[in-house]
């Protein structure tokens, strides 16, 4: 099929209007900062858009974060965005890491980035809006991205071809997700592209000198964009080598010339404000700047390696290195948001461009046959070879080879210093400054194996199958669509319907109440506008009771505030909470009035102060208004839930489920029952004449599954069954400890009991690491962030190894309960200078913010206890000593 100039045009045009339309609904929707690197990447564009330059000193790049000491190239772009976008509104996000009480909400479920709240939600104001506009930068990029595709494209394939192939790339998941982020990655991938685009005529000519001009201040920009573009420029050079034409000197003058113009003001710029001469001499003292700082491990190994600065990389062995998963990891990333997409997604792929890479080669080894029977220049029969044979006969696919290579040194580096597959095994670090070679693959492989029919024919069911696993797949995964924003402002936005402003103590106002719309046989819904004014020490619950003029009761609930989802602990000072709460109610006659009884009460507590607010009469009006509580066909069933879920979605730890049971049941009849067959009674339940309502409290011991609903007779025995009413979706949590070979029951501070560990292996040499398992017990609700201190200490109290961390590495004590065990297995490392001798495993706690106040043991008032002992080096000993020395602490 040929395509008219015209007709490609206007194809084109749509194609990039299709994704300039996708990437701004991905970019609308996306939760901000859920993509790699994009916080980091913000707060760096927020500085340049606040002071108009990048950090001058190492406090300003420590405020800014890692991605300051990276050239600012893309983030000066995003920056006028960036302040254009802003507004009144609020100035800052609940980000997760900066204060331990928000992880309460998440309960260490979902490992978000910020606690997502409606300050982010349409019409967006003050930070969201600012960071919306930002990511504009990248869909603009990305769209001059596909323009350079598409016209380098054409200089090998059809229109036709080159057209699918650019929708592909527009399509595929990884590309158009990053595209609608604040990413460098975007503006990589637009220079990256310019360069090839201005590249590839050098195939078929001689290049002029603004060629070569061009190419270097192209390349130099992608160089202060970032920096794992340190191999572009021999891309000239493999160019020239696989062209056989000499690079000429006025040639790599010019591209020269150009690059350096274009890095010298960002070289300039650090060398300027962080030189090392003094403390590093030359010329490490001009490298320095550019490799310390920061947490990047790759200029960090860097610098040790010329011996300016420090890095204990682990250990790494090659032959057993799990090259295979790093392999799959990097190509799913090259084409998805996440690296844990179903294997019938990426398996169909990897075979499909296998295939496409074998007919590159195939089409390779082709040309080179055509080109040794081609008759020579000099032939009067030359005309006659096939255009279309003629065509393959290039250097393209050796070239295109070559230069995706030059990107795989700088990550296979990262994973052998770090051995860490998430973070250096990302595809995307290919797919952008590559995306041309690797559609040029694409097209060449697809060629030979089907022509030019064939290939469009796999082309458009590449498409297909992109777009369906974009709706399918990648859709719900990128935009959280299992967790629903929470109803949480930092300002009141407008009064609430109802007035209240009643103060309950201890931080807590409740500043009225909202009658939203909706209707439900047996429930009645009611927002409860709350404000904190303080930050909170204590998990509340609600309890609400619903009356009439004669205080018949008519309805209750009882449930944390947002069904469980934002429990007080995690309340910021000025958080405005809309909690949303379907209120279940019983059938009844005619009412005048309604009463609502609002009430607080902690854990542990019997009751709280209750205030009754008289509910308006429109409320009234739609009680009265509501349908027949009971009617034949009516069916037991859960009430809608207030906390943004539907029904049949999980229902997590502090979790409320109403139910309402079709026949006059009394609460000890019904019960729930959880797949190991313990049976939970209601919290709270009602009976009427025709109907009762239930509520049921998802606790942190309840095991996760489907649970069934039991009706019970008067002898206990089951009546009813209603299977599978409800799904709880909890952490395993354990109640009881393992049998242990170490117990200790050493209590610090009545806080933490650490019941006992494990300690399989007692020997270990200089440089490794042996494992330990500790097993500990809550005493109490903590509202501080505790780590644990492993000091491994030899006879004199040295130390020689061990590390400070956060249970299980992540399991912050601030969500531990009361009773619950924790198992918490790691490895310790021992240092590599480590004398032989024998050793102690000190363990202790301290608060995240404070090791200079580590929790006392209860009993002797001392810090930490010994495990142990661990013999390090040497020959084993014919016994290890039965008690840990006295230690001085």
């Amino acid at each position: 099929m040929t395509l008219s100039p015209s007709l490609t045009k206007r194809i084109f045009l749509l194609l990039l209007l299709l994704f300039g339309l996708l990437a701004l609904i991905f970019s609308v929707n996306i939760p901000l900062g859920e993509s790699p690197d994009e916080y980091a990447h913000f707060k760096y564009v927020q500085f340049l858009a606040e002071h108009g330059r990048p950090p001058i000193n190492m406090a300003e790049r420590e405020t800014v974060g890692y991605r300051s000491k990276w050239p600012p190239l893309y983030q000066y772009l995003a920056a006028p965005l960036a302040r254009w976008g802003w507004s009144d509104g609020p100035d800052s996000l609940k980000d997760v890491s900066s204060n331990s009480r928000n992880a309460i909400a998440l309960d260490g479920l979902n490992a978000m980035v910020f606690l997502h709240t409606d300050d982010e939600s349409f019409p967006f104001r003050g930070i969201a809006r600012s960071w919306r506009a930002a990511r504009l930068a990248s869909i603009a990029l990305s769209l001059g991205t596909l323009i350079f595709l598409f016209l380098t494209l054409r200089y090998e394939f059809s229109a036709l071809i080159s057209l699918l192939i650019t929708a592909a790339a527009a399509l595929l998941p990884e590309f158009l997700f990053i595209s609608a982020v604040i990413n460098d990655d975007a503006l990589l991938g637009f220079l990256t592209a310019l360069f090839l685009w201005i590249l590839w005529p050098l195939f078929r000519r001689e290049g002029t000198w603004q060629r070569y001009l061009a190419l270097g201040i192209v390349a130099g920009l992608a160089m202060t964009t970032k920096y794992s573009v340190l191999f572009l420029p021999f891309s000239l050079l493999w160019l020239h080598l696989l062209l056989k034409r000499p690079f000429r000197l006025l040639q790599g003058g010019l591209f020269a010339g150009g690059y350096l113009l274009m890095v010298s003001g960002w070289v300039f710029f650090v060398l300027y404000h962080f030189e090392q001469i003094k403390t590093f001499g030359l010329p490490k003292g001009l490298i320095a700047p550019f490799l310390l700082g920061g947490v990047d491990p790759t200029t960090r190994a860097l610098a040790a390696a010329i011996k300016i600065g420090g890095y204990n990389a682990p250990t790494f062995n090659f032959f057993h290195a799990p090259w295979r998963e790093w392999l799959q990891t990097f190509f799913v990333t090259a084409l998805f948001p996440r690296a844990d997409m179903s294997v019938w997604l990426w398996i169909p792929l990897l075979v499909f461009f296998i295939a496409a890479l074998i007919g590159s080669l195939l089409s390779l080894r082709r040309s080179q046959k055509t080109a040794a029977n081609t008759p020579s220049a000099h032939s009067p029969t030359r005309k006659s070879v096939n255009p279309q044979i003629r065509k393959s006969a290039n250097p393209q696919i050796l070239f295109s080879l070559g230069y995706i290579l030059l990107f795989v040194p700088l990550p296979l580096y990262r994973f052998v210093i770090t051995s860490n597959i998430a973070e250096t095994a990302q595809g995307r670090h290919i797919l952008f400054p590559a995306l041309i070679p690797l559609a040029m693959l694409l097209g060449f492989g697809l060629r030979y194996w089907l022509k030019e029919r064939g290939a469009a024919a796999a082309l458009i069911a590449l498409i297909l199958f992109f777009s369906v696993s974009m709706a399918f797949a990648v859709w719900p995964k990128i935009t959280l669509a299992d967790f629903p924003p929470l109803p949480v402002k930092t300002s009141l936005d407008s009064p609430p319907q109802l007035l209240l402003n009643n103060d309950f103590g201890n931080g807590i106002r409740l500043l009225g109440l909202d009658f939203p719309d909706g209707a439900d046989p047996n429930a009645l819904p009611l927002t409860l506008v709350w404000q904190a004014q303080d930050v909170l020490d204590a998990d509340y619950t609600v309890q609400l009771q619903l009356s009439d003029e004669n205080d018949r009761l008519l309805g209750v609930w009882q449930g944390q505030p947002v069904n469980g989802r934002y429990p007080t602990r995690a309340w910021d000072k000025g958080d405005v909470i809309y909690d949303t709460v379907w209120l279940p109610v019983l059938g009844s006659a005619a009412i005048k009035s309604l009463n609502l009884s609002v009430a607080l009460r902690a854990a542990g507590e019997d009751g709280g102060a209750a205030r009754v607010i008289s509910l308006p009469a429109s409320v009234a009006s739609k009680f009265n208004a509501l349908p027949p509580q009971v009617t034949a066909g009516f069916q037991t069933r859960l009430l809608p839930r207030g906390d943004g879920f539907d029904v049949r979605d999980p229902y997590r730890y502090r979790s409320a489920m109403a139910l309402n049971l079709n026949i006059p049941a009394s609460g000890d009849a019904v019960v729930l029952q959880a797949p190991d067959g313990q049976r939970y009674a209601p919290t709270l339940a009602l009976t009427g004449f025709t109907n009762a309502i239930a509520i049921f409290n998802v606790d942190w011991p309840w095991p996760a599954g489907d649970y069934n609903l039991l009706l019970l007779n008067e002898e206990g025995g089951v009546q009813k069954t209603i299977a599978k009413i409800a799904r709880v979706q909890n952490r395993r949590r354990l109640l009881a400890a393992p049998p242990l070979s170490h117990p200790l029951n050493a209590n610090f501070n009545d806080q933490f009991e650490l019941l006992g560990y494990e300690l399989p292996v007692n020997r270990v040499l200089p440089g490794e690491e042996f494992e330990v398992t500790l097993v500990w017990k809550a005493l109490v609700v903590n509202n501080t962030s505790y780590k644990i201190f492993n000091h491994l200490l030899n006879a004199e109290g040295t130390q020689y190894g061990g590390q400070d961390r956060i249970p299980q590495g992540y399991y912050s004590a601030i969500l531990w309960n009361p009773g619950e065990v924790v198992i918490d297995r790691y490895a310790v490392p021992v240092a590599a200078n480590a004398p032989n001798g024998i050793y102690w495993l000190d363990v202790g706690l301290y608060p995240e913010d404070d090791p200079l106040a580590p929790l006392p043991l209860a009993d002797t008032g001392q810090t930490g206890v010994k495990l142990g002992p661990v013999k390090v080096g040497g020959h084993p000993a014919a016994s290890l000593p039965p008690a840990p020395p006295d230690v001085p602490r």
